[in-house]
Formats: structure tokens, sequence, C-alpha cells
């Protein structure tokens, strides 16, 4: 794989200067996604704690998809929006915050009540078990959740939308210094990654607020005519490197902490933590790339069509269906299911084996749905949105267009890991954009000096 070690920081390069070349800004979308992929793909050629190294397939695979958000990125271009309904659609989307922070208030004691069923077991039993059990198991339900109805409503409404608020929360502080939904947020996501044991809250606690940090700070006022009014200022709130540094620090803390009672105890803190930052983010190209090269594998021996790289949308459809035919059930539900079963990715230095289960990157979720083909076409899509999110909240100021770059980068880089498409999350949270934007729960007011402060 020497090759691969020259290939890929080369083509890194050049996806980051291609990107230049079109937003006129070095840190960008494309720039980050493209360079958070390929020094991830650069680095499981070096198997430094013991996991196996790709094939050139999965690798060559990762670039094309990688050239191919690039290439949909060239082809979007911001459009002329009407300063008026830009300004309607923002006032609608700081009234309608507040309504967030209302329901997050309102999730508050459920949340505190799951915690409370929570703790008795967690504090009691084996970390390792308590995760495989918390979330219920055909004949034994969840003892957090109960009956599986409440757990889908948890999942369907309850998590979806304190994540989404945190999105929304992190853009209310860096563009208006309002601290309150990201502070009731931030409590609600930390409750529940505690009674899941679920780490990536963690990483979404500290990814989501810098994105909205440096996207909030690119938006500047474009000339006097802009129309955006106050929409056009840069960040009121200036976040110093130390504070970030701070924060990256107390997140690594977190989930060294987690995987220590998580049961991996035994390998030691400095051990662990190596496995935080390398294994977690170079495993599911590895996991990937063992389904890949294996011709009877699931994932070569049928077709998914396009409803993995919709999971969560065909998770709601299914539901209601299984009503007149029970034997339905979601793609994610049985990709989950397939995932489970731990494979050996590699020996640590002592010669024993490494196992790991569920991190198969998003490429599973494509290649199951169309091949090579679904790749590159759900890549130049999503390329182009990311593209056009971007350069409308650049020129336009809009809120909406701004939280749903921040949804789309969610994916791009939390796709390394798994597929976000296939869960609730980014599904609801789109529906709520709309929400945000197009309808208000109060009147909308001629806004005032001091509205948006």
């Amino acid at each position: 794989m020497r090759v691969f070690i020259l290939l890929i920081p080369i083509a890194g390069i050049y996806l980051v200067l291609s990107s230049l070349f079109k937003f006129k800004k070095l840190i960008n979308p494309v720039s980050i996604i493209s360079f958070w992929w390929t020094f991830w793909l650069w680095l499981s050629n070096f198997s430094l704690t013991g996991l196996f190294v790709p094939s050139s397939r999965t690798q060559i695979m990762v670039l094309v998809m990688l050239l191919a958000v690039s290439i949909g990125s060239l082809l979007a271009y911001a459009r002329d929006r009407d300063p008026a309904a830009t300004s309607l659609a923002n006032q609608r989307f700081v009234q309608n915050r507040r309504r967030l922070l209302w329901l997050n208030l309102l999730f508050t004691p459920i949340m505190g009540f799951l915690l409370y069923r929570a703790l008795p077991t967690l504090l009691t039993s084996n970390p390792a078990s308590y995760r495989m059990d918390v979330y219920g198991t055909v004949d034994r339900p969840s003892p957090v959740f109960g009956g599986g109805y409440n757990q889908f409503l948890f999942f369907l409404i309850v998590s979806p939308i304190v994540f989404f608020s945190f999105v929304v929360g992190a853009v209310d502080f860096f563009k208006f210094k309002k601290k309150g939904l990201l502070l009731i947020s931030f409590l609600l996501m930390a409750v529940e990654s505690v009674f899941t044991l679920g780490r990536f809250n963690f990483y979404y606690m500290l990814a989501i607020p810098a994105f909205a940090y440096v996207f909030v700070s690119q938006r500047k006022a474009h000339a006097a005519g802009d129309g955006a009014g106050e929409e056009a200022a840069p960040a009121k709130v200036r976040l110093k490197p130390v504070n970030f540094a701070l924060g990256a620090a107390a997140v690594l803390a977190v989930l060294l902490a987690f995987s220590l009672f998580r049961g991996e105890r035994y390998l030691g803190p400095v051990a662990t933590l190596e496995k935080i930052a390398i294994d977690y983010h170079t495993v599911g190209l590895v996991l990937f790339d063992q389904e890949l090269v294996v011709p009877s594998s699931r994932m070569n021996s049928g077709l998914s069509y396009g409803r993995s790289i919709i999971g969560g949308l065909d998770t709601l459809a299914v539901i209601p269906l299984r009503r007149f035919n029970p034997s339905l059930v979601p793609i994610a539900g049985e990709n989950g299911i397939y995932m489970q079963e731990r494979h050996q990715v590699g020996r640590d230095g002592r010669g024993e084996p490494i196992f790991a289960n569920a991190f198969y990157t998003i490429l599973y979720s494509m290649y199951f749905d169309g091949r090579y083909l679904a790749i590159v076409l759900f890549s130049l899509v999503f390329g182009y949105f990311l593209s056009s999110s971007y350069q409308n909240w650049r020129k336009n100021g809009g809120l909406a267009s701004l939280i749903g770059l921040i949804l789309l980068m969610y994916v791009g880089v939390f796709s390394i890991f798994q597929s976000p498409v296939e869960g609730m999350k980014f599904w609801v949270a789109l529906l709520l954009i709309l929400w945000l934007k197009k309808f208000s729960l109060a009147f909308v007011r001629q806004s005032r000096p001091g509205d948006h402060a």
C-alpha cells in the first residue's frame, strides 16, 4: 500500500485546492470533509494499532466518493433571494427557537425519569451487558424505556428534537449571544449519553459548535444593499483557541472515562485513548473492506435500491405499514442487526485478535443501495446541496441555510463511523428546519432594534 501513502495526500491537497478555487476560502465545507476522510484513510495504511489495512479497492472507492462530492460542489451556485423573504424567515427562526426552548424544558423531567430508571441497573450490572440490554430485546423489554413503543417514541421525537435544538442553540449562541437553548440541550444530550452509555453525543457537543462558529464567523456583510441587515453581521461571540482546546480536552476526557467504564479499563488509559483516537476513526474502513471483498457477503448478495441512504425515512414509512404486514422490517433495522456481529479486524501488539462491529461507514449504505453508481450519484447530490447551503448562507444570510449546512456537515464528518442518514436525527431535523422557516406559532411582528439581541 505504499502507493496510497503517497497518493492519498496528493488527492487530499487537490480536493482542498479545488474547493479553495470554488469558495475563495481555505476553510470551507468541502475542504473540511475532504481533509477529514483523506487523513483517516491515509492513517489506516500504517496500521498503528494493529488493524488490517483496507484493500486498494476500498481506498480507491473512498477517493472516488470524495471526488464526486467535490464535483457536485462545483456545480452549485448561490441564488439571489428576496431580502424581505429572508428577513421574514429569520424572524420566524427567532420566534420558533423559543418554542424549542420550551420543548426542551418539557423533555427535562422525561430525561430525568429515564436516568432515574437507568441508574440502579447501570451501577450494579456489567457496563458491557448494560449497553446490550438498554435497548431491549424481543423477549426482554429495556430496563430504561420499558416497552418498545416508549423507546420508539423517544428516538422518534425526544432525542431528535434535543439534537436539533443543540444545532439551533449553537447558532443562537454564536449569532445572537443567547445561551439558554444551547445549555439545556447540552445537558439533555449528556443525560441521554449517560443512560444509554453512548459516546457520540459528546463528540457532537464538540463538532457542532465548531461548525457553527466557523460558518457564522465567515458570514460578512457584502454590500450596503445586501438587505440582510443585522443578519449579515459577523459572529457576536469570539471563540479563543485556548477555550476550544479546553473544550476538546474535556470531550476527550469524557470519552476516555466512558470507554474505561464500559469495560475497556483492562487496556489502560493510554491504550484506550489510542483506541478512541485511531481505531474508532479507521475501523469502519476495515469492516466495510471485509464486507466488500467477500463475494458472498450480505452487501454483495443483495441491493436495497435506495432504502439504506434514506433509512430514517424508510423507518417512518415502515412503522405504520406493519399494521397491515407485521413481517415488514425497516432496512435500517436489518442493517443494524447484521452489523452487530463482531468480526476480527486486526491483531494487537501481543498478537491477540482485535474484534469490532457496528462501524461500517456510510459507504456500506451507498454500496448496498446501488453499488458504484449509487456511491457516485449520492456523493454528487450531497456535494451539490452542501455547496448550495454554504453559498446561500454566505450570500443571503438565511439561518435555515446555515442550519442545513451544519446538518450536512454532521453527515459528512460522522459518516466515517456509521451512516447518520439511517437514523432519525438527521431526517427529523430536516423537517424541523421547514417548520422554523415556514411556520410560526406566533404572529410575525415587524422586527425592532434589539429583537435578535
